[in-house]
């Protein structure tokens, strides 16, 4: 089967929509599990149809299913929080080679398809870096399997894959994101809900470190010299603010001025009211602007101002 030029998650969302209006839908304290099932016997019904596009929309979705299911499961496993119940069925779909064992195994196995369609739907209700966790659990084995025997993982790769880099404003929109969809909800304490944004963000990163110390390492520098930058920049303007402490930011400037980049990263790494305050930091600087202007203040003139006035240089 070529690559899907649909996205994977169009196929997901197709599913998630057609539970969503399922008919059975209307009748009360109908459980998710039989919506689901529901869902399995159309694409059923897509495969006896028999003509191409038919064909081609039911291979897609038993793949994506597959696909999820081995993202989530081989993460949980990874983590040793898997219960036998789902080691037993990561090691049913790891016997599966190409697309041509799958459609034999969801035959002759009654209950397969509804679970692995579950799985799309746990990864389409993931937050992104979820998603991005789970592909980096896999080793490079794995992902040479998934991409030549079932091409669509490529879509998943391409978009959550990052295997290059990662932008600070994956983390940063996010947060954004949700703090806006705060404001339309009055039933979520903002403090809880801003100290949870900040927790799966921290999380993550910490998540890098231990699944691809590379990209860790990239991301970590990122924010340590944006940190910098703005700090420099604020205090050498004397700008003020509540959102920092000011001998914060300095002994900060002073530790970027002193040690290594490796070092600093080493620091972060072991030190967590340092990364902490990183973290902080990168969440004021690309999400709330430290509370200045965003004309007066932007990434371009904090780089510009740091280019033409460096007057220290740190150890190589």
């Amino acid at each position: 089967m070529e690559k899907n030029k649909l996205s994977n998650n169009g196929f997901r969302n197709m599913m998630l929509k057609s539970i969503i209006s399922d008919d059975i839908g209307q009748i009360e304290k109908v459980d998710e599990g039989s919506l689901i099932y529901s869902y399995s016997k159309k694409l059923e019904q897509l495969k006896e149809d028999g003509n191409d596009l038919a064909q081609g929309v039911y291979q897609s979705a038993i793949t994506i299913g597959f696909l999820d299911a081995y993202k989530i499961l081989n993460a949980k496993i990874t983590d040793s929080s898997a219960s036998y119940l789902e080691e037993e069925l990561y090691n049913k779909i790891r016997t599966v080679g190409c697309l041509e064992d799958l459609e034999e195994l969801i035959e002759n196995d009654t209950f397969i398809l509804e679970e692995l369609l579950k799985y799309s739907l746990e990864f389409l209700r993931k937050n992104d870096f979820n998603k991005i966790i789970s592909i980096k659990k896999l080793d490079n084995n794995q992902k040479y399997f998934l991409k030549t025997f079932f091409p669509l993982f490529i879509n998943d790769i391409e978009e959550y894959g990052y295997e290059k880099e990662i932008p600070l404003e994956i983390m940063t929109d996010y947060f954004a994101e949700e703090m806006e969809k705060m404001e339309f909800n009055e039933n979520i304490d903002p403090e809880s809900r801003t100290n949870e944004l900040v927790l799966q963000i921290e999380g993550f990163i910490k998540n890098l470190r231990g699944n691809d110390f590379v990209n860790y390492v990239e991301v970590m520098e990122k924010i340590i010299k944006l940190d910098y930058r703005w700090s420099k920049y604020v205090i050498d303007k004397k700008y003020r603010s509540e959102a920092y402490d000011q001998e914060e930011l300095m002994e900060r400037i002073e530790m970027f001025e002193m040690f290594t980049m490796e070092e600093l990263v080493s620091e972060a790494s072991t030190d967590d009211y340092y990364f902490e305050n990183l973290i902080d930091s990168m969440i004021l600087i690309k999400t709330y602007n430290m509370f200045f202007d965003e004309e007066v203040l932007n990434e371009e003139k904090i780089t510009e101002y740091y280019l033409k006035n460096k007057s220290k240089k740190r150890k190589k």
